[in-house]
């Protein structure tokens, strides 16, 4: 097992020790590795690395992803999500009012609409729109495996609240689950149900239980999780750490790096 982070010394590895990738990005803000292939981000300097190439990008980047070779960029400055292979740019489509994030499944890809209150799903290379679900609040964040999406919502209450919803794509019934306190970090699903972070907190729920059977706390904002088997890996930029998490046999968060941190995931 490996781990790939972007930070503010450019894109490391994790195997043994920490070692830094031959990559021209100083600062890494977002990381995609799928296939073997790799792509690297800096929002602040509007860069995009892919197939060791250099390509301009939007700015305000809320989320990178790898399909086929090629990049996915979504940008809540141009409300656009836009397409790239080493050569350039190929396909730009407007989505969304400051959309959050996405999440690939096959050929097409999820999109969380932000302020539209819609989850858009597409068709790739081309970027048309197939299908809009709409949800319950902003739509935040998302993770889909097969029809199933789970998606967290800023929720339409007094406070700063979230709320996880299960969408199915097949007929775009959307139930919400839990409510939690704070602000949209992220969202992922692993083998047993799902992880959701909301502000200083990490909780995992059994699929389609409303309570979660563990909960951390101490974190800033987690803003991405990867999965792996029983293991999960995520970073948070306001804490500025990257740590791995484990439910059994004991739930445990172990810290692998302080500092500045991007996007991290397995490979």
């Amino acid at each position: 097992m490996g781990i790939f982070l972007g930070s503010d010394e450019g894109l490391m590895l994790l195997q043994d020790t920490w070692t830094l990738i031959d990559c021209p990005l100083h600062q890494v803000t977002h990381a995609a590795c799928t296939d073997g292939a790799i792509a690297a981000l800096d929002d602040s300097q509007h860069l995009l690395w892919l197939s060791g190439h250099l390509l301009s990008c939007d700015r305000d980047v809320e989320a990178l992803q790898l399909w086929q070779g090629h990049a996915l960029v979504l940008s809540s400055d141009t409300d656009c999500l836009s397409i790239a292979d080493k050569d350039g740019w190929l396909v730009t489509t407007r989505i969304g009012m400051y959309p959050q994030d996405m999440c690939i499944t096959g050929d097409t890809v999820c999109i969380c609409g932000g302020a539209d209150g819609l989850v858009h799903l597409l068709t790739l290379p081309e970027l048309h729109t197939m299908a809009t679900f709409p949800v319950p609040g902003q739509a935040q964040r998302i993770h889909v495996a097969g029809q199933t999406a789970y998606v967290l919502c800023a929720a339409e209450s007094d406070g700063l609240r979230c709320r996880l919803c299960r969408l199915d794509l097949s007929d775009g019934r959307c139930r919400p689950l839990s409510e939690l306190p704070g602000l949209a970090g992220a969202v992922r699903m692993d083998v047993n149900g799902v992880w959701v972070a909301a502000s200083e907190t990490l909780v995992h729920f059994p699929f389609d239980h409303s309570s979660p059977d563990c909960v951390f706390g101490g974190f800033g904002l987690i803003r991405h999780i990867d999965v792996q088997g029983s293991y999960a890996l995520i970073t948070d930029p306001v804490a500025e750490l990257c740590a791995l998490v484990t439910l059994s046999p004991e739930p445990e968060a172990a810290v692998l790096r302080h500092g500045m941190t991007g996007q991290a995931g397995f490979f």
